[in-house]
């Protein structure tokens, strides 16, 4: 299909996987509620956090002052910051470099060693894998 000098000449030419079908008559998981007010799983002078497990994520609910610090040291793979507060500024600093991130942003944070500080108070979230096995 492809000449020779085609670098796709060599991929392989085995036929696609045949599509999954769905059962309609499988149900499925019941539905889960996470209640970020029911006292929080961290707290310091500046910060209190809020943390909620799916399959193959974890939730961080963050409600921090001005000055706060959350610091990531080995983090295996990016993770997210959502920032739904236009009042909330943060600054990031990760291995790649740093970025002063207004409120009402989403942020993807590489792997490695990084670091948010509150730059004005407010609340924001913080979306983690299950590979982060100190907070799953």
């Amino acid at each position: 299909m492809y000449d020779k000098s085609d670098p796709r000449s060599t991929l392989s030419s085995a036929a696609p996987a045949a599509a999954a079908t769905l059962d309609a008559s499988t149900p499925y998981g019941t539905a889960s509620c996470i209640h970020f007010k029911e006292g929080p799983a961290e707290e310091d002078s500046l910060s209190r956090k809020w943390y909620g497990r799916g399959h193959n994520f974890v939730i961080c609910y963050v409600e921090a002052k001005a000055g706060a610090r959350i610091t990531r040291v080995g983090q295996p793979d990016e993770y997210v910051i959502l920032s739904p507060q236009t009042t909330t500024a943060l600054h990031i600093t990760s291995d790649h470099g740093s970025a002063d991130i207004p409120g009402y942003s989403v942020v993807i944070v590489p792997a490695g060693a990084s670091s948010i500080e509150v730059k004005s108070a407010g609340s924001f979230f913080i979306l983690y894998t299950t590979q982060s096995k100190d907070i799953a």
